[in-house]
Parts: structure tokens; C-alpha cells; sequence
């Protein structure tokens, strides 16, 4: 079933989305409305209204009208990384019309998806990485996977009010290409179980582990200046239910710079590159990984199905059996990122926080701006397209 027509609406007061005036984009063009009532029927409008106001709105009960998260991130969000925070709304309201229109076109060659049902793209590839084995949610390894998985969101530091703060992303595609090498637990491999006890270093988790397994550990006396920027230490400090499980690289990481002891491993019989895993996933014809098309549209893809492989491991939802995969790659990303914010440290900035997918937000005096553009590119992250 071909897809229905697709349109954006930017409104100009998304808070008031019913009664808001707007501009609406199709293929056919663009034009002003003076209200929602105004959109053409046969059309599925996504709009600028966030998931809140759509809600409070019931905006979900006309069978056309979606919000703006077919993806991960807002429209606002889109708007503000292609450049056009300023730009006269509908000039933004066509850019954002050809990134959906060629999301949409991915979605329905690759996913068999109609328009119809509502949600976001990281759900729908979600759903086709399917079920990858019987583990219930109360098993041990579920439990320590989704332990060793828990990310540190919040701010590490707030940012100070007479500084201005800015976000550096890692290039979507070329970040997630180079996960498809990562060696991750296989999702049909056995898992054991052995107790452990003293300090470890990384030469001992290596050898007592191998690829694939996490590691029981408590950490302490880490350095003061690595814990501003490193989310286990944090978490170790303000969270009533800290941290005690680590993949192997990250408990490697942090042997080398704290004092780390060792209560258990899991291992896994057999591990194979998250590559690998997709590609099974992908049999059918179906392409999960945008690995040619560089554009803006499918480094957004990229960074959903990164979403899709590590939104497994909530305590409040159903195993999947992918856990252990997720929590891999999560620790991948956080050490990236870590290193990152450690440089932006040492350079004398003050790094807020770094956030999954290859986000680093840092603090700083506006006047230090081009300074640290100048740095984060050099370590190859992407500074913001406006604000400078």
C-alpha cells in the first residue's frame, strides 16, 4: 500500500496548536493557514506541536494530524541543527517538509510502513530488530545488563548563569558505521557465571573475561578531575541504586584510573560485530543502516536505529534478550564521550554532560566560542550550525 500524501505544518504559537495560525508544506507547495481546520483531509499533517500540547490538545483524536516525533528529536531541534533558527518560518517549514518526505521514503522501502499508525521511527526499527531469545526480566544476566546499561543523563555540573552553553554531536553516520565492528555478546550465546574477588586490573579482566562479559565491581579513589566527567563515578555518589555492573571495556576503563575490586563476571560463549547482528536482522531486503547516503535525512535514521538497539533494557519493559547488546554499546558511547568531555576539562571549559548518541554540552563564556569550536572539531565532533 502506497503511502498517503505527507505534509508539515509550523505553527506560529505551537502552544495553542487548535486555535494557531501556521504554514503548511506538501508536494504541491506551500501556504499559509489561518487554522488546523484549514489542512486538507487526504493528507497526514506532521506539526510542530510537542508530544504535551498534542496530548492536552487531543489533537491525537483527528486521524491526519501527527505531532513531531516521527523522530527522536523536535522539529524545533531540526530547525536549529540545519541552520535556520532564524530563518522566516516558511522557509523552515520547507526544509523540514524534504527531511520527512525522505524519511517517509526510507520507511516505506525498507519497513513496509502506510503513514497510518502513529510514532517514531526509533519504535518502528525497534520492532523489526524482533525478539532475540527467551530471558525473562528477572533473570541475573537481564539484571546486570540492564544495570551496566544505566546512563547518567541529568547535567554533571549546571552551567553558570553568565555563560552560554553549547552541544557538539559526533557525525551520525560515520559514528554508527564505526560501531558495526564492535565486538557484542552473540544473541544466541550461553551465558556462565563465575564469582570473583580482590582488585583487578585491566590485564586481569581481560583474561579472567574475554569478550563479551560484564563485570560485578565497586570503584573508588578515582581521580577528582576524571569523576566531574565520568557518569559511573557520578552515579556512584547520588543515586540510591548505584552502578555495580560494567561491560568489559568500561570496567577496563576505569581499573586503569581508580581502585577497582571484582565480585563477578558473566560470560558469554560467543560473541560476533554488532555488523554482523544487523545484517541477520537485514536479511529480508530490508536496510536497516543508511551506509552510502551521507545527508542530513539519514544521519537522522542512523541515530534512531542507534536508539532502537539500546532502548531495550528499561526495568519496566519485557526482556528482549538484546540487553547485553545494548548495554555494549552504550558503554562504547559513553567512554567516546568521556574521553571527549576530558579534553574539553582539560582545556578549561566545563562539560554539562554527554548524552547518548554522541552529545557533549559544555559551559562556557560566550567570547570563548570560536576557541572551542575550534577544539571540539579537532576532535572531530560537529559544533552548532547557529548560535556562534
Amino acid at each position: 500500500m502506497a503511502i498517503p500524501a505527507l505534509g508539515v505544518v509550523i505553527l506560529d504559537d505551537k502552544r495553542y496548536p487548535a486555535t494557531s495560525a501556521g504554514y503548511a508544506v506538501t508536494a504541491e507547495g506551500g501556504r499559509r493557514i489561518n487554522r488546523l481546520s484549514d489542512l486538507a483531509s487526504g493528507v497526514v499533517w506532521y506539526t510542530s506541536v510537542g508530544y504535551a500540547e498534542f496530548k492536552r490538545g487531543q489533537l491525537y483524536k483527528q486521524s491526519n494530524l501527527r505531532g513531531d516525533q516521527l523522530l527522536r528529536c523536535s522539529m524545533s531541534s531540526i530547525i536549529h541543527e540545519i541552520g535556520l533558527e532564524y530563518a522566516p518560518i516558511p522557509e523552515q517549514a520547507e526544509a523540514v517538509f524534504r527531511v520527512f518526505q525522505e524519511i517517509a521514503g526510507y520507511l516505506e522501502a525498507n519497513l513496509g510502513w502506510n503513514g497510518k499508525v502513529f510514532g517514531r521511527l526509533d519504535w518502528y526499527l525497534n520492532n523489526f530488530l524482533g525478539i532475540a531469545s527467551r530471558q525473562t526480566a528477572g533473570s541475573p544476566l537481564i539484571t546486570a545488563a540492564r544495570n551496566a546499561h544505566e546512563y547518567m543523563t541529568p547535567a554533571m555540573v549546571q552551567s553558570n548563569p553568565d555563560a552560554t552553553s553549547r552541544t557538539y554531536i559526533a557525525p551520525r553516520i560515520p559514528y554508527l558505521q564505526a560501531l558495526m565492528t564492535l565486538p557484542v555478546p552473540h544473541l544466541r550465546a550461553d551465558w556462565t557465571y563465575q564469582p570473583l574477588s580482590g582488585q583487578a586490573d585491566s590485564n586481569r579482566l581481560a583474561a579472567e573475561g574475554g569478550l563479551g562479559s560484564f563485570f560485578e565491581v565497586s570503584i573508588s579513589d578515582i581521580d577528582p578531575d576524571l569523576a566531574v566527567v565520568a557518569p559511573f563515578a557520578a552515579r556512584q555518589t547520588t543515586d540510591s541504586d548505584p552502578r555495580v555492573w560494567c561491560a568489559l571495556p568500561e570496567a577496563m576503563f576505569y581499573a586503569d584510573r581508580s581502585n577497582l575490586v571484582v565480585r563477578g563476571v558473566w560470560k558469554p560463549s560467543r560473541v560476533e560485530s554488532l555488523g554482523e547482528q544487523l545484517a541477520a536482522a537485514s536479511s529480508n531486503g530490508m536496510k536497516l543502516v543508511p551506509d552510502c547516503d551521507f545527508s542530513y535525512s539519514a544521519g537522522l535514521i542512523a541515530e534512531s536505529l542507534l536508539y532502537a538497539i539500546l532502548g531495550t533494557t528499561s526495568g519496566d519493559k519485557p526482556a528482549t534478550g538484546r540487553e547485553p547488546v545494548a548495554a555494549y554499546v552504550a558503554a562504547h558511547d559513553r567512554l567516546m564521550m568521556i574521553r571527549h568531555a576530558q579534553k574539553v576539562y582539560d582545556a578549561g571549559y566545563t562539560p554539562m554532560s554527554s548524552a547518548c548518541g554522541g552529545r557533549l554540552v559544555v559551559s562556557l563564556p560566550a567570547m570563548a566560542i570560536a576557541d572551542l569550536d575550534s577544539l571540539c572539531q579537532g576532535m572531530g565532533l560537529e559544533a552548532p550550525m547557529t548560535g556562534s
